[in-house]
């Protein structure tokens, strides 16, 4: 699993004083685009390239209290990819100081052509930077609707 350590802010937090449900959404985007940075596609290029993740559908299931200036380490993996990773889904887990798992995402998606509004596969250097996304030990490939 790829994986990264994020210090929480006072801008995570809710009203309760602890880490708010967004911001789980915020750190899982947040660990993807840095796999992407760390293969020399930063969020710049997305933009140069008329292409962009979109989000369909996320799961977060939360177990533990994450509080106000806590690291906490964040991990991503691919859980299923259609073969030319036009639709992906990835699996995050948050994990407190301690090591016990605060929660788990489950982000799907596909990549957007920003100049036509739709769907699309992305270009070939792209796909070659998803193929080194770590997998989970669970990984599927998905058919594809061609």
């Amino acid at each position: 699993m790829y994986k990264i350590k994020i210090k929480t802010t006072w801008a995570n937090c809710d009203a309760n004083a602890h880490v708010k449900n967004t911001a789980f959404s915020e750190f899982a985007t947040h660990c993807r685009l840095s796999f992407f940075e760390e293969k020399g596609f930063p969020p710049k290029e997305l933009a140069k390239h008329q292409i962009g993740p979109v989000i369909i559908r996320e799961e977060v299931l939360f177990f533990r209290e994450v509080s106000m200036m806590e690291t906490v380490e964040v991990s991503c993996a691919l859980q299923a990819s259609t073969t030319d990773y036009s639709k992906f889904s990835f699996l995050h887990q948050v994990f407190k100081e301690n090591g016990k798992k605060a929660a788990q995402l489950i982000v799907e998606g596909l990549w957007l052509d920003l100049s036509l509004r739709k769907a699309s596969i992305p270009p070939d250097f792209l796909q070659k930077i998803c193929a080194e996304i770590p997998k989970t030990e669970n990984f599927e490939w998905l058919k594809s609707k061609k």
